[in-house]
């Protein structure tokens, strides 16, 4: 089931683009 939704989310590219947008927000913030 699980990987049945990683499967959902990588076939959306938008998607993965906002997980990544997230991920870098993510890092910059913990830089400060």
């Amino acid at each position: 089931m699980l990987q049945h939704k990683f499967r959902k989310i990588y076939s959306n590219p938008l998607i993965l683009l906002l997980l990544i947008v997230v991920f870098l927000s993510g890092c910059a913030a913990g830089k400060k």
